[in-house]
C-alpha cells in the first residue's frame, strides 16, 4: 500500500484538465475520449514520478510538517534507494513511450517533468515565481489535451484558467503559512507576508471572473454559444465559488492546499454540474 501511497493517487483527479478541450469544444467522439484517457494514464505516471522525487528532496522538512511527517518517504516506510528507483524507472519509461507512440505531446511532457525538477531543486525557493510556475503546470494539462485532440486551446481559455489556478496556488502558499503559523525554511515566503498574499489571491480570483466577462461577448464566444444569457449566470455563480474559498480559507476551514478542500467538497461537483447543464443550454441544447 505504501508503494501505491507515494505515487499520490489523489492527484491524478487534476488531469482530468485535459479533457476540458474536449469538453468545451463539444467533440464527444469516442476515438477523442479514448486518446485523452490515454494521455491522463501516461501523465498520471509522469507526475507521480515527480511526487516521488518533490518526497525524495522535502524528507527532512517534510518530516517535520504536522501532515506530510505521515508521508512514506518522509515517515521512513520507503528507503531513499527505493524511492530513488521508483522515480528513474517510472519517469523514463513515460517519457519513451510518450516519444514513442504519442510524439505530439512529447515536448509538453519533457518540459513538465524538466520544470518540475527545477521547481524542486530552485524555482520554488524564487518569490512569485513558485506560484506562477505552480498555475502553468496546469496549463500543461490543458494543453495537453489540446494537442491530444487536435483542438485548439482560445486565448480566452489559458488566460482565464491561467489566473483561476494561481488564484489557487496563493490560496495554498497563504494557508500553509496561517496554519504553521511560521516561516518556511524552504519556501521564500514569511509569516508577515500572509495578509499581502490574501489580497493578491483576492485581486487574482476576480481578475480570472473578469477575463470570463469578457470572454462572453467575444467573437470566439458568439462561434460556440447561440444562447449567450445562460453564460451570464455562469458568471455569478463564479465569483460565489471564488468568494466562498476565500472566506472559507480565511476562516482557518480548509487544509493547507485548497485543492485538496475542492475535490472533496460537494457543494463544488453541484456548482461543476450547474455550470454544465448552463453551458449546453448555451449551445442550444435543450432549446
Amino acid at each position: 500500500m505504501n508503494y501505491f501511497l507515494v505515487l499520490r493517487p489523489s492527484q491524478w483527479i487534476k488531469n482530468l484538465l485535459i479533457f476540458l478541450p474536449l469538453i468545451l469544444a463539444q467533440r464527444f467522439e469516442i476515438d477523442l475520449i479514448i486518446k485523452c484517457l490515454q494521455g491522463i494514464i501516461l501523465f498520471s505516471a509522469l507526475a507521480s514520478s515527480i511526487y516521488i522525487f518533490n518526497d525524495i528532496r522535502d524528507k527532512d522538512s517534510d518530516s517535520n510538517h504536522p501532515k506530510k511527517k505521515f508521508r512514506p518517504i518522509a515517515s521512513g516506510e520507503i528507503n531513499l534507494k527505493i524511492a530513488y528507483l521508483l522515480f528513474c524507472i517510472i519517469s523514463l519509461s513515460t517519457l519513451l513511450i510518450s516519444f514513442l507512440f504519442y510524439k505530439e505531446v512529447f515536448l509538453l511532457f519533457f518540459l513538465y517533468f524538466i520544470l518540475n525538477i527545477l521547481y524542486t531543486q530552485i524555482l520554488k525557493k524564487i518569490l512569485i515565481i513558485d506560484i506562477c510556475l505552480l498555475s502553468f503546470f496546469y496549463i500543461v494539462r490543458i494543453l495537453i489535451g489540446s494537442e491530444l485532440t487536435l483542438i485548439e486551446s482560445s486565448y480566452w481559455l489559458i488566460s482565464f484558467s491561467f489566473f483561476l489556478f494561481l488564484y489557487l496556488s496563493l490560496l495554498k502558499r497563504y494557508n500553509e503559512l496561517l496554519i504553521l503559523n511560521q516561516n518556511f525554511s524552504n519556501r521564500p515566503y514569511k509569516k508577515n507576508d500572509k495578509d499581502l498574499l490574501l489580497i493578491l489571491a483576492t485581486c487574482i480570483g476576480l481578475l480570472s471572473i473578469l477575463i470570463f466577462s469578457l470572454y462572453l461577448n467575444s467573437e470566439s464566444a458568439k462561434l460556440i454559444y447561440t444562447n449567450q444569457k445562460f453564460l451570464w449566470f455562469v458568471n455569478f455563480i463564479l465569483f460565489y465559488w471564488t468568494a466562498r474559498i476565500l472566506f472559507l480559507v480565511n476562516r482557518e476551514i480548509v487544509e493547507e492546499d485548497p485543492f485538496y478542500f475542492i475535490i472533496r467538497d460537494k457543494l463544488t461537483y453541484l456548482i461543476l454540474m450547474i455550470i454544465s447543464i448552463l453551458l449546453l443550454l448555451a449551445s442550444g441544447y435543450f432549446i
